[in-house]
């Protein structure tokens, strides 16, 4: 017996060992772990450490991921994070919860807010109808069925809706706002402004009321009223930081600077560690151009709030948009190593490669960005003029138009579009794009700009000269409203205006050459050279240091037969600007002229011995040989100034082009064409070799969009109309092929390509 107890003894020990070892390798109950995980997660979110809570609804999710309110939560954790990417997340998390247990009406209710942003009304009345199924006096369900029915301009159903809204809690403020805004998409202003008035009858406090109603009065121009709307709410709450940051905004509004910058300091005053007001007057200082003094606003709140990465998404915005590069480089690398998935940092890493033109790069990251948050506009806007930086304006004006469908009020995608149909001549739609942005933003500069062109380009010229007119009123200190508006004059033989208005752009900006070299033009064109040549040397006094002046100069210099002073003139340019294209051909066609190719070259080899680094002198060579017909001597001395710097734009384009012609690798003189392009992106001479390269590549589309570019700023050079000829030919486009050709012969009876572009005529 007494062995049998101590066996069942012993075996009671073994148990309950081996049990406690059982437990200690398994770890508490993953029920309890779990609730534990939940309760830390709603602790944090009431705190409003929201990554933390993040972090804790996950590692619940991981124990069951089939847990709707837990997925409910999280999704509350995103939606306080803020920003797009977190967001998506939160709209994820909520469509999971909906899924899993759809009686969460809640999350069906956030989806359809979400929906209703997204401008997706049928789906936004959907969530709104499933809620009020289970729950027929849910405010708001009826409020989001009245956003989403006013979405739909069905206004008489949204205001019924939001009329029960009302009834069910008359003291509810969210009911009053949401109907008087329906009332004013209906544009019934009185009836949204008795709206806030029965609001305000029930609750003298409601301050979004009063902000609301300021709102109201300011969009009707009563600007004394909506003072004292927001003036009121801060005397109800005068701890209220965002108050005084609202009052702000409506001076800055009102270009009442002082009183801006006093209310934002204000708000500091009141809120000195919040982050809010030190962006607000960040921002302000950086839209009045006080760019210093935003940065280091914007730097104080990063010192407020190192975990934010607000205010360096707005200092590196600020950057990009000065160009200073290696700050926005900086602060780019920072967001992105705080959040590797971060939509807008990859956004702005975008927008910085774009700056730096390194386009094939800056594709790359918006399309990412793009897979990430497809209806993100902006990335849609930057992808486009990524494109037309790589010269394809089909995608340019594909991504441009889903920027405008995504978002219509966005004016620079608007503008950038109308400019791409400009490209493709495309005028009536320019005008379409551009007028849309002057009924909106009838102050806005470069749509008047933009539809002046398209007018003129289409040989309206009555109505571009009103567009231009109209875009000198509203910028008297800009040079070039006076500079176009002075083209449209030249083109009617009103040389007077439109010296008038010549003179006017160089008065505003005495560097702008393009104004002076049409005053040039001018007197060129009347036989009067000594007074053109006076007029660039009073310019030249102005602006000693311009390459641009010196060659015009040089140029009048040459029709005057004063060779020596010509190219004194060129070399100087030259001088102070050693990628300069238009003076080392003017040069050498001087030599040319004169017959001084020789003696150029003894000199020229003469400043290699003295600095074999001279760039401009193996140029200068390469150009002789090439116009000599030694293709050889000429790639040697081309290839020469690449090595010295391969990023040199006229001896790559020129090495690019004997490469293309002369049965060098088309690949490499593709290479050297694009690097040409990426330095001088407007250089018509560019463009046409880079053309040519894909007419030779049988890209001919790509070709016709580079000729057509070309053309713009070369319209009499006929060489480029016979490229385009050939592109179209090919491309089988022989009508427009026809046009080109036959208009290549009208310009020059005898150039290289000429016998060719007869020959094909005769086929067409």
């Amino acid at each position: 017996m007494k062995r049998i107890c101590f066996f069942r003894r012993s075996y009671f020990l073994v148990s309950l060992s081996l049990i406690t070892v059982f437990t200690m390798g398994c770890g508490e109950d993953p029920l309890v772990k779990r609730q534990k995980y939940v309760q830390r997660g709603e602790t944090y979110l009431n705190s409003a450490k929201y990554h933390e809570a993040i972090i804790e609804f996950k590692n619940a999710l991981q124990l069951n991921p089939k847990d709707a309110v837990i997925h409910y939560k999280l999704g509350l954790a995103y939606i306080k994070m803020g920003e797009f990417s977190n967001w998506r997340e939160a709209f994820k998390e909520f469509t999971r919860t909906a899924e899993l247990d759809p009686t969460i009406l809640d999350a069906q209710l956030k989806l359809g807010e979400f929906y209703l942003l997204a401008k997706d009304f049928e789906r936004g009345q959907g969530k709104a109808e499933i809620v009020l199924r289970d729950d027929p006096n849910n405010i708001n369900a009826y409020i989001l069925l009245g956003n989403s029915l006013a979405g739909k301009k069905a206004f008489e159903r949204a205001i019924a809706a939001l009329g029960i809204a009302v009834k069910l809690d008359p003291s509810l403020m969210r009911s009053y706002l949401a109907l008087a805004n329906i009332y004013i998409m209906n544009n019934d202003l009185s009836a949204a402004e008795y709206t806030y008035q029965a609001a305000l009858a029930i609750d003298r406090n409601a301050i979004e009321i009063y902000l609301s109603l300021g709102n109201l009065h300011r969009s009707q121009g009563r600007m004394k009223a909506a003072e004292e709307d927001y003036k009121r709410a801060i005397l109800i709450a005068p701890g209220n930081v965002s108050l005084f940051i609202q009052l702000a905004n409506f001076y800055a509004s009102q270009r009442k600077l002082a009183e801006a910058e006093a209310q934002y300091l204000e708000a500091i005053k009141i809120a000195p560690k919040q982050e809010m007001p030190r962006l607000a007057l960040a921002d302000f200082y950086a839209l009045s151009d006080r760019v210093e003094d935003a940065i280091a606003e914007y730097k104080k709140a990063i010192d407020l709030s190192p975990e934010s990465l607000a205010p360096k998404k707005k200092l590196t915005e600020l950057f990009l948009s000065k160009n200073r590069l290696e700050e926005a480089s900086k602060y780019t690398e920072e967001i992105l190593q705080k959040s590797k998935g971060n939509v807008e940092g990859h956004y702005l890493k975008g927008r910085l490669e774009l700056a730096k033109r390194q386009f094939l790069d800056a594709i790359t990251t918006f399309q990412k960005v793009i897979r990430d948050e497809p209806n993100f506009a902006p990335a849609h806007y930057y992808l486009g003029l990524a494109h037309l930086g790589n010269s394809d304006l089909q995608l340019a004006k594909y991504q441009l138009s889903e920027a405008v469908k995504i978002a219509p009020t966005l004016v620079e995608a608007r503008l950038a579009l109308a400019a791409v149909h400009l490209r493709s001549k495309a005028y009536d739609l320019a005008i379409e794009e551009s007028q849309k942005v002057v009924q909106d933003r009838p102050e806005n500069v470069k749509a008047h700009m933009v539809l002046g062109e398209a007018h003129f380009r289409k040989g309206d010229l009555s109505k571009a000269v009103t567009a231009f007119k109209t875009a000198i009123s509203l910028a008297p200190h800009e040079p070039l409203g006076y500079y176009r508006l002075g083209t449209v004059y030249r083109v009617q033989n009103k040389d007077k205006q439109a010296l008038e208005e010549f003179e006017r752009a160089l008065s505003s900006h005495p560097h702008f050459v393009d104004a002076l070299s049409q005053i040039i033009g001018v007197y060129i064109a009347k036989g009067q050279s000594q007074a053109a040549l006076n007029r660039g040397l009073a310019q030249l006094k102005q602006s000693p240091d311009n390459p641009h002046i010196h060659n015009l100069i040089g140029q009048i210099y040459m029709i005057q037969k004063k060779n020596d002073l010509a190219e004194a003139e060129f070399q100087k340019a030259m001088e102070l600007d050693n990628s300069f294209f238009l003076s080392y051909i003017n040069l050498a066609n001087l030599y040319t002229k004169n017959d001084k190719h020789e003696k150029a070259i003894a000199e020229y080899e003469k400043a290699i011995r003295i600095n074999p680094m001279f760039i401009p002198a193996y140029m200068l060579m390469g150009i002789i040989y090439e116009q000599r017909r030694n293709y050889e001597k000429a790639i040697e001395y081309y290839k020469k100034s690449v090595e010295i710097n391969p990023k040199f734009p006229p001896a790559a384009n020129n090495l690019a082009w004997l490469y293309a012609e002369h049965g060098g690798n088309i690949d490499v003189a593709l290479s050297l064409a694009q690097t040409a392009k990426e330095m001088l992106p407007e250089d018509p001479h560019i463009s046409d070799t880079l053309g040519w390269i894909y007419y030779k590549k049988k890209a001919y589309l790509k070709a016709i969009e580079l000729f057509k570019e070309s053309l713009e700023k070369l319209a009499d050079n006929p060489v480029i109309h016979y490229h385009l000829g050939m592109a179209y030919f090919q491309y089988g486009e022989k009508v427009l092929a026809r046009q080109a050709l036959e208009a290549s012969l009208k310009l020059g009876v005898d150039y290289h390509g000429s016998d060719e572009a007869r020959r094909i005529l005769k086929q067409l």
